[in-house]
């Protein structure tokens, strides 16, 4: 949960968060009233000045507080935002960007009991959006700050463990898949017997190099050739 966060602006307005309220209890954002779906939710994703629980429209607004140790802004509510920012420049989210997405593609969410899709992208970040035409992200997933990946085979299913949460995604039989079109993976596609499978350790090596900040060599040697495109398969 989100401790004291201490942040001060260019008029050192001094400001510090409560702590966090519990999100067990919580079913409607606590900024806008509206319904929220909490399990989609991170636990962090809580305003750092008053502690509310925040559904995603309300979270848009992001700051950089350097005591907080983020490269990305944390989530503000517009009463904090806007005092905070008077004298500065806002942290905006940006849209999906498809020239820096490694692999893209459709995973059952176990918490969400629905179909989500999952973009890894060079940041070495799986960025999760609702549908695969969104272009505002619901929330990410910082693979180098992982304790661990591990994959069932009988499921199908990769288990990301972090310090505070698990998240549980499944592939199914019909996995949509969208990447950069690439000889190495055309010529292996065509090889195999198991298309599900192949997928599977798609994504697992490389959520795993991104767990070491390294990128798929098949990924960046066709990034950086005249002739990178994107394909589905």
């Amino acid at each position: 949960m989100v401790g004291t966060v201490q942040c001060l602006d260019k008029q050192g307005l001094d400001i510090r968060a409560t702590t966090a309220v519990n999100d067990n209890n919580i079913t409607r954002c606590q900024i806008c009233n509206n319904r929220v779906i909490k399990k989609l939710i991170p636990s962090e994703q809580h305003c750092h000045s008053c502690g509310r629980c925040i559904c995603d429209l309300c979270a848009k607004n992001e700051l950089l507080l350097q005591l907080c140790h983020k490269k990305d802004g944390v989530h503000a509510c517009s009463t904090y935002f806007t005092g905070i920012t008077k004298n500065s420049i806002p942290v905006t989210k940006l849209p999906r960007d498809p020239n820096k997405s490694i692999l893209f593609g459709d995973f059952y969410y176990a918490s969400l009991r629905s179909m989500i899709w999952i973009d890894l992208q060079e940041d070495h970040h799986l960025h999760i959006y609702t549908t695969k035409l969104d272009q505002m992200k619901n929330f990410s997933i910082n693979l180098p700050d992982l304790r661990e990946i591990s994959f069932n085979k009988e499921t199908q299913t990769f288990i990301l463990n972090t310090n505070k949460s698990t998240y549980e995604f499944t592939i199914k039989l019909n996995h949509e898949l969208i990447l950069q079109d690439d000889e190495y993976i055309n010529k292996n596609m065509k090889n195999i017997t198991n298309k599900l499978l192949f997928y599977s350790d798609l994504w697992h090596n490389s959520m795993e190099l991104a767990r070491l900040k390294t990128i798929p060599s098949w990924y960046t040697r066709k990034r950086d050739s005249a002739d990178s495109g994107i394909s589905a398969i």
